[in-house]
């Protein structure tokens, strides 16, 4: 999921923009085809390859194991070994949380997570945006490399013209690409606490009056600490300098903290609060909601929306995710999933 970061103005996420045209030109349309073109053809070959990869996963279901030596073949001593082929390893997005997933993409996969959300940020406005994908793919066993496609952006809002008199002024527009890494750090101590640090930029890459102008750097810690098969607790701790349209950087310091239940690793559900503390601005406070369901190892689904604790955050969200995997998955030791 691309996160719903609370900043200032828009209360949409860092590097988000509101342009102040109104019109949706034959150039625009052209740019976010080529710009969302690999999305669509990703999501074809996800649909192409779902079913075979699908029933190959059936197939190997049961772990294969090393045929045992014969005692003539076995050393004095030793007994005959049994070695699982496969990890079974199921689909771990960072959606439906704000926090992200404190592990990353095993290496040789492509997760790619993709969804719209509703934000009211107050009673006279709201934005649309989708297709929110986020692009991820294992390079080695603790690294993943990350892309945000260019997200469209729809909103309303009403004006008061100088007269008094108010109007409603529907704006549409792109948000920033980013790019990032992200490198797992634990699992540390005996209870395998999981961190990871996950750095990005985002680079003003659409039209019309982006919010910043430059390059902006983010850096994020998502961590996780399971409690026992049922209950885990996850987080984040994130920092991010957004340029403002005034030219100047407006630190964020965004804090998440996420109770997770789960049934098997097929569903769960979380509550999440998430507090933003700006440089320049008001603290802004929300609670989060939300419950994924994972039909196969390969895909998930995820429904989630929030409400503001404080004035200074959107009255209201809601959206919807899907996220799928491509990939072998019959490969031994495999980046650990947090769904066990």
């Amino acid at each position: 999921m691309l996160r719903p970061v609370i900043a200032p103005p828009t209360h949409i996420r860092p590097g988000a923009y509101m342009p102040k045209k109104n019109r949706f030109c034959g150039a625009d349309l052209a740019y976010y085809l080529v710009m969302v073109s690999p999305l669509v053809l990703a999501i074809a070959a996800s649909f192409a390859f779902s079913l075979p990869l699908w029933a190959a996963d059936q197939n190997s279901q049961s772990p294969q194991s090393v045929p045992s030596q014969s005692p003539s073949q076995t050393p004095l001593g030793a007994q005959p070994v049994t070695l699982a082929v496969e990890e079974d390893y199921w689909i771990d997005p960072d959606r439906p949380h704000i926090a992200d997933s404190s592990v990353n993409v095993p290496k040789g996969l492509w997760l790619q997570e993709n969804g719209f959300q509703e934000t009211y940020a107050n009673r006279q406005s709201s934005a649309f945006d989708f297709p929110e994908s986020l692009i991820r793919l294992g390079v080695t066993n603790r690294t993943e490399l990350r892309y945000n496609v260019p997200n469209f952006l729809t909103a309303s809002s009403i004006q008061l013209d100088p007269d008094g008199m108010a109007s409603r002024l529907e704006t549409t527009g792109f948000e920033s690409m980013q790019a990032g890494v992200k490198r797992r750090l634990g699992p540390i101590g005996p209870t395998k606490f999981q961190i990871a640090f996950n750095p990005y930029v985002s680079i003003p890459t659409g039209f019309g009056r982006p919010n910043s102008s430059r390059v902006d750097p983010f850096f994020k810690f998502p961590f996780s600490q399971a409690l026992n098969e049922k209950w885990d607790i996850e987080g984040m701790q994130s920092f991010f300098f957004p340029t403002a349209e005034n030219g100047r950087r407006n630190m964020d310091w965004q804090n998440s903290i996420v109770l997770n239940r789960s049934w098997g690793r097929q569903k769960n559900v979380f509550i999440e609060y998430v507090g933003d503390v700006f440089q320049y601005g008001h603290m802004s406070n929300l609670i989060h909601f939300g419950a994924a369901y994972r039909p196969t190892r390969r895909q998930q689904m995820n429904v989630q929306f929030g409400f503001r604790m404080n004035q200074a955050a959107p009255i209201a969200f809601f959206g919807f995710g899907y996220s799928f995997l491509l990939g072998s998955l019959n490969t031994p030791r495999l980046t650990p999933s947090r769904f066990r």
